[in-house]
C-alpha cells in the first residue's frame, strides 16, 4: 500500500528540515552569530573558512597518501615473507575471477594458472568466496595438471583457503564442483620450480 499524500509531503518537509539543520555557517558560527554580522564581515569568515577547507584538503590528501605508502610497504613486507616460505607463484587479477553456475560459466568452468615449467608444488593459498547468486554451499576441486589434488569448500564470505597439492605439475587448475558460483580474488602457489616465467591464467567457460 502507497503512503497517502499527505504523509508523502510530511515526509518531504522532514528531510528539508533536517537538510536545513545540518546547513552549517562559515566557521562555526551559529545562525544569530551569523545574522549579527555585517556584510563585510560575513564576507571576511567565507574566504577564512574557504582557506580552512583549502588546507583541511591537503591534510586530508596527505594523509592518504601516506596510508597508501603504508600498505604498499605492507604488501611488499608480504610478498618478501611469501617468497622466504617458497612461493613461486602469485596471481592478483583486476577484477575477482568467477567461475561455476549460471552467472560465471556453468559447471565446466575453469581457472587455469600455468607455471611456465615443470615444478614441485606443494600447496596453494587463494582468497575467495562464495557471495554471488542464492546457493552458498560451493566446493573449489583444485588440480594439478589433469590429477585431482584437493577438494576446498568455499566460505560464503571473503577470506583465505588453503590446498595440499604435493605434486608435480606444469600447471594448476582450479573447477567448481557443484553448480554453485566461486569468486577468487588472489591466488599464491608455493613449491619450487625448475625455471622461471611469466605466469598468468586464463578462464575457460562452457559455451
Amino acid at each position: 500500500m502507497r503512503p497517502a499524500p499527505i504523509l508523502r509531503l510530511s515526509l518531504v518537509l522532514v528531510c528539508l528540515l533536517l537538510l536545513m539543520a545540518c546547513t552549517r555557517n562559515p566557521l562555526g558560527m551559529s545562525d544569530a552569530e551569523w545574522q549579527a554580522l555585517t556584510p563585510q564581515q560575513q564576507m571576511d569568515a567565507r574566504e577564512k573558512q574557504a582557506a580552512i577547507d583549502i588546507e583541511q584538503e591537503r591534510l586530508d590528501n596527505e594523509q592518504r597518501i601516506r596510508m597508501a605508502q603504508i600498505a604498499a610497504a605492507e604488501r611488499e613486507k608480504q610478498r618478501r615473507q611469501d617468497i622466504a616460505a617458497g612461493m613461486i607463484a602469485e596471481i592478483t587479477p583486476e577484477q575477482p575471477l568467477c567461475i561455476g553456475g549460471s552467472r560465471c560459466g556453468g559447471g565446466e568452468s575453469r581457472i587455469i594458472l600455468p607455471l611456465r615449467t615443470l615444478a614441485s608444488v606443494d600447496y596453494i593459498r587463494f582468497l575467495a568466496d562464495d557471495r554471488v547468486g542464492n546457493k552458498h554451499d560451493g566446493v573449489a576441486l583444485i588440480y594439478a595438471d589433469e590429477q585431482l589434488a584437493e577438494r576446498v569448500d568455499i566460505k560464503k564470505h571473503k577470506q583465505w583457503h588453503e590446498a595440499f597439492i604435493g605434486k608435480v605439475a606444469r600447471n594448476i587448475i582450479i573447477r567448481p564442483e557443484t553448480d554453485d558460483e566461486l569468486r577468487i580474488y588472489h591466488i599464491k602457489i608455493y613449491g619450487q620450480a625448475m625455471d622461471s616465467g611469466n605466469v598468468q591464467y586464463h578462464i575457460i567457460k562452457q559455451q
